[in-house]
């Protein structure tokens, strides 16, 4: 009987371990998908965001700049406190900033991305009207400066954020189960800026779900090992 040879055993496992790498490797979403209007998305990691004693990384007069803070945080029961829970009766619903107030709400045990708007003038201005859409639905979403301040350590990314809150006449309002929009944020004078801290559901994963074709392929690889194996002990044992 003819035997197979060695070093097809070596690359018929080497296929069965690259498919298997394919199944698990890490699954990547962009967390913000997409901004229309005077809207930016910048990486904020390592960004200085307030304007005394040093000037702020981001200033513009009507810009609103968004970018995604930590991601995939997994929240205990109790720990972070927020200003608004959204949920799906709140689309087209209009929000105001709560101002320097205690966070009222409990968000709820589970993981979540969070992201930072934030509009900061050189002076004092409007900005324009800008609607941001992420990749997870909207949670919760943090204005005040009380809850700003406390859900920093869970969520910040930037090297230093001065946390001005967003003012009670300043809004946004939930366009769709994942999208946000605001028009008009007021910023009276130097050293103000309004930010809005949004907890979307988490997008993230430890790993993808195998396609089809990745199961047959790792399937096929497995079988032509087990055959071969079968076949080389059966030769031996003649």
């Amino acid at each position: 009987m003819r035997k197979l040879p060695r070093c097809c055993g070596g690359r018929l496992t080497g296929v069965f371990a690259l498919s298997v790498l394919f199944m698990v490797a890490p699954a990547a979403a962009d967390p913000i998908v997409g901004v229309s209007g005077a809207g930016q998305i910048v990486d904020l990691t390592g960004l200085q965001l307030r304007d005394e004693p040093n000037p702020s990384d981001l200033i513009d007069n009507t810009i609103v700049f968004g970018g995604s803070e930590a991601q995939n945080v997994t929240v205990a029961e109790n720990q972070v406190w927020v200003d608004h829970l959204i949920g799906s009766g709140d689309i087209g619903s209009t929000f105001w900033g709560v101002g320097d107030t205690t966070a009222d709400y409990v968000l709820p045990a589970g993981r979540y991305d969070s992201h930072l708007l934030y509009y900061n003038p050189e002076d004092k201005g409007y900005s324009g009207q800008v609607e941001f859409t992420f990749a997870g639905d909207i949670r919760a979403v943090v204005s005040g400066f009380q809850g700003l301040r406390e859900s920093n350590d869970e969520f910040a990314v930037s090297a230093n954020q001065h946390w001005e809150y967003m003012e009670t006449n300043d809004s946004f309002t939930i366009t769709s189960a994942n999208s946000l929009s605001s028009s008009g944020w007021y910023v009276g004078g130097l050293a103000h800026c309004d930010q809005l801290r949004v907890l979307t559901d988490a997008v993230t994963t430890g790993g993808v779900v195998p396609e089809p074709c990745s199961m047959a392929f790792m399937g096929s690889a497995l079988v032509g090992v087990v055959g071969w194996r079968w076949r080389r002990r059966k030769a031996r044992a003649r």
